[in-house]
């Protein structure tokens, strides 16, 4: 997905792609950073 954040404080938080792995989501943000949390279907609608 392209980057469509305006600044670094949104490259924080624009989620570019997330997938699911061993009941965890695995998510990489625009500033290169990932975090990992675990998987529900609350957490995935986010």
């Amino acid at each position: 997905m392209k980057d469509y954040s305006l600044n670094i404080d949104e490259k924080k938080q624009y989620i570019l792609s997330y997938k699911i792995e061993n009941q965890k989501i695995i998510t990489k943000l625009a500033s290169g950073e990932s975090y990992i949390i675990p998987y529900t279907i609350e957490n995935e609608k986010k």
